[in-house]
């Protein structure tokens, strides 16, 4: 797990905006995405589940 975030610190460093003398150059925007996950749990009753979802959204800016 440590190798792979050792790796993909470089990319995400390289990724990002341009440096350039002129900063308005640099047209940011957000983009957002959505991560769903589900949490089920057997009844008391041992017949069946409860279930809750629950949706993430993770922003972040985008050099354009």
């Amino acid at each position: 797990m440590m190798k792979i975030a050792l790796l993909l610190m470089p990319v995400l460093l390289l990724t990002a905006c341009p440096f350039e003398e002129n900063p308005e150059s640099c047209n940011t925007v957000m983009v957002c995405e959505d991560d769903k996950e589900m949490l089920c749990q057997k009844n008391d009753s041992g017949c069946g589940e409860d279930c809750n979802y629950f949706t993430y959204e993770h922003c972040f800016e985008v050099c354009r």
